[in-house]
């Protein structure tokens, strides 16, 4: 049955007249059976004819429309039982199609448009009923009239679902694309905030080479040890700076920041200084080194700075009365970062961090721009763990 169901909603999908002309022929075949027989005695029914059979139709076949124009099908099948009935003919359950065509008046119709479908076939239900051959009870008028009323009410309340069901679709539609624009929004401004530091960054190497030039150039003749130290200097200096020019240049720069406050770039050697303020806040904060502390590329030193920063920032909103510890592991090629804690680690997602601040995303980005990565999420247990890999020597 549900494979069956499954197929139907898929013929539908192609086109519904192949599934409401099937019900529409359904109809007409089980009225035509019922009209040579009298289903009353002594009521002297319209023999059937070419005509009556016509009318039959026009009753029962603009069931194939009523999705597509359910406000013609309505109207043609009301027609067709009521000169039908007036005629004299024998009444089959042809009057199906009307009842079919006004429940899908009030599902696919607007609502202005089935009420004024319901007020025309109450008055027609009247006159047929009523002119009937067949003698009719108070009881089975009354009974009519609350078959093709519940029916209309049915549809309506389709169509009121349906309706409300496309407005929750078309909002979360339009939250979806919301958390997409703050979530690139956010990728943007930490994009930006990164070209800034490293542009920071090379322009003291800059700043650096030019010096060791100029005390290259004052001692060329009179010191050349000395010279080819600076020179030395010069080179790998420089060799840094490009290396951080590259990484700069990959980054989107956003015109819309506000100027960035002139103060000294953070690093690793600040690390202690950080964790101190953590502790002030009342987080319980360990430092773990291992393998041996050796300087870093100035870039991949500011941005371990930065992930560790934000991970104990997120430790302090989410984490609640915690403790966190911090490791760092100096391998021959890596820096691993693991900052980890044991609050409630309730960490928003991706997308609600985008939206409050830059969170997750901002670490993500710091990792990537240096060819690194980064997982976050929850432990066993309880609590919530950031790792970061960075490469040291990584080409950008």
């Amino acid at each position: 049955m549900e494979r069956f169901k499954a197929w139907i909603r898929a013929v539908r999908a192609v086109n519904p007249l192949i599934t409401d002309g099937g019900m529409a022929m359904a109809v007409l075949l089980l009225s035509l059976p019922s009209t040579g027989d009298d289903l009353r005695i002594n009521i002297d029914y319209r023999e059937p004819d070419t005509l009556g059979y016509l009318l039959l139709a026009a009753q029962c076949l603009p069931v194939a429309i009523r999705r597509l124009r359910p406000e013609l099908a309505l109207p043609i099948s009301g027609i067709g039982i009521g000169v039908y009935s007036a005629l004299g003919y024998q009444v089959t359950v042809s009057w199906l199609g009307v009842l079919i065509c006004l429940y899908s008046i009030a599902a696919h119709a607007s609502r202005p448009i089935a009420l004024n479908g319901l007020a025309w076939t109450m008055v027609g239900m009247a006159f047929s009923l009523i002119g009937s051959p067949a003698p009719l009870t108070l009881e089975e008028l009354f009974g009519n009239y609350v078959i093709f009323i519940t029916a209309w009410v049915l549809g309506d309340r389709v169509r009121t679902g349906r309706a409300y069901t496309a407005e929750l679709e078309g909002r979360t539609a339009l939250l979806e694309r919301q958390q997409e624009d703050g979530a690139r929004r956010a990728v943007m401004l930490e994009r930006n905030r990164i070209a800034r530091e490293l542009h920071d960054i090379i322009a003291h190497s800059v700043s650096v080479m030019v010096v060791q030039a100029g005390a290259a150039r004052r001692v060329a003749a009179t010191d050349p040890g000395r010279t080819r130290t600076s020179l030395e200097a010069i080179e790998s200096t420089g060799r840094e700076a490009l290396a951080e020019m590259r990484r700069l240049l990959g980054i989107l720069r956003s015109p819309e920041e506000d100027e960035v406050a002139l103060a000294p770039v953070p690093g690793i050697a600040g690390l202690e200084a950080l964790v101190d303020n953590a502790r002030s806040t009342g987080l319980q904060v360990e430092i773990e080194i291992q393998g041996e502390i050796r300087p870093l590329p100035p870039g991949v030193d500011l941005s371990a700075y930065r992930i560790v920063q934000e991970a104990l920032t997120n430790a302090l909103k989410h984490g609640g009365p915690s403790s966190a510890c911090v490791r760092m592991i100096y391998g021959s090629s890596t820096l691993e970062i693991e900052v980890t804690d044991d609050g409630r680690g309730a960490v928003p997602s991706l997308s609600q961090a985008a939206i409050a601040g830059h969170g997750l995303l901002g670490m993500r980005e710091r990792a990537a721009a240096f060819g690194g990565a980064l997982k976050a999420g929850p432990r066993r247990g309880g609590g919530f763990e950031v790792k970061a890999s960075l490469p040291l020597d990584a080409t950008p």
